[in-house]
Order: C-alpha cells, then structure tokens, then sequence
C-alpha cells in the first residue's frame, strides 16, 4: 500500500499541504473489515529559493544561474534570470548547493558569455524559503603580450579566450602588444587566433592568464608556443 503526492506551495514558497512523494506502509494484505494504523514522521519536503544576481551593482545580461548539489543532492541546470536578475527556484530539495552563474559580459572588444561559481552556497532548508544575493564584480586591465623567450611585444594578433569549454575571439593586441580585459576573478586560458586549423591542434602562442579583483597579477602576459 502506498500514499502518492507532492505538495503544493503558498506565495512564500510553503509547502501548503500534500505528503511525500512516496510513503510505503510496508502492508502486503490484509483482511476484509481490517483497520489499518501508521504513523510516519515527513523529514524532508522541498523548497522555494531566490538568487539574485548583480554584476557591479546592476542585473547581468542575459543570465542563467545553476545548482550543483553535493553528494546525492539533485542539482538544477539553466534556470533564466529575470529583468532584475532574480530567479525563483521551486521544488529545491533540502541540501547545500553550490551556485553558478553564467552571463554575458563585454570582456575585450566583443561580447562573450562567463561562467563564475559563487563562493556562497545556498543552503535549503524543509519549509524555510531561502534567498541568496550573489555579487559579482569585474574588473578592467591590461596586459603586455610579449614572447616569452625573446621578450619582444607579439602585436597585431587576433587573441581569443577559452573559457568554460569554449574558445571566443575578443581582441587583437596594439602595436606594443597591448591588450585590455574585462574580466571577474579566476584564471583563464589565452591565445592567438589559428584560423581553419585542426580540431585540438595547439595554437602558435599560448598562456595562462591570472585576473584578480584589481586586474592582472602580473601585467606582462609571457606566451610561448604551443598549448600549456
């Protein structure tokens, strides 16, 4: 015997009423006229939890927002971020979730998406709506791309950054080498553009590039040849 349902939420993101998605009784049979008596306690009913995102103070552009759960905890993928960079999460079982967002963001002359793992977790909780407010903040730099074995400026280059999985073109380097980013906090992949190249085929200049808060650790870029 089995009782199915799944409950219902008032405008606070409160389980209204309803039970656990599934409850075995563990009764295989019983007699005609026979009165069944149960007790259960419910541990866990899901939740409603809000992330509001800004980056430098103002609503991203075009932004989704992710939860990866830890251990067995079910995660959410892809959830659209509204005009005030709000998104309203249903259904979220209790846990503690790691959040990440991704959204687009000018980081040299073109426009590509970004995707940062917020250092706040959001912890959901049965009957407790949460909300968690994550800022994001970028900063602006440049840096000086030169050869690492000769120190000389590599200029006029069309650069491209791999972020995420993805490679995207966002600049050409000035006549010193010169290139300026926009960028949040983390360590990202630099290279020159290899036009019709082979799939995994290393690019003629290569580096790691660290961005803080305040720009570049270090604003000399030493790229060298092949990918690192």
């Amino acid at each position: 015997f089995q009782l199915q349902a799944w409950p219902t939420h008032d405008e606070s993101g409160r389980a209204a009423y309803g039970s656990p998605p599934e409850i075995d009784l563990g009764v295989q049979s019983a007699g005609p006229g026979a009165t069944l008596s149960h007790d259960f306690v419910v541990n866990e009913w899901p939740t409603r939890c809000d992330v509001v995102v800004t980056v430098n103070g103002e609503a991203p552009h075009d932004a989704h927002v992710s939860l990866q759960g830890s251990g067995d905890s079910t995660g959410m993928r892809g959830r659209e971020l509204d005009a005030d960079g709000r998104s309203s999460l249903r259904f979220v079982m209790p846990g503690s979730y790691t959040v990440r967002v991704r959204f687009e963001s000018k980081v040299g002359r073109e426009r590509i998406p970004i995707d940062v793992s917020v250092p706040d977790r959001l912890e959901a909780r049965t009957g407790e709506p949460a909300t968690l407010e994550c800022r994001i903040t970028t900063s602006t730099g440049s840096v000086r791309v030169v050869d690492e074995e000769t120190g000389e400026p590599i200029a006029g280059e069309r650069m491209c950054l791999w972020h995420a999985g993805d490679q995207h073109f966002i600049d050409t380097t000035d006549d010193d080498g010169r290139l300026e980013m926009t960028l949040p906090a983390g360590r990202y992949r630099l290279e020159n553009e290899v036009r019709r190249r082979r799939p995994h085929e290393p690019a003629d200049w290569t580096a790691v590039v660290t961005w803080t808060e305040d720009g570049p650790s270090d604003p000399t870029l030493r790229m060298h040849r092949g990918r690192q």
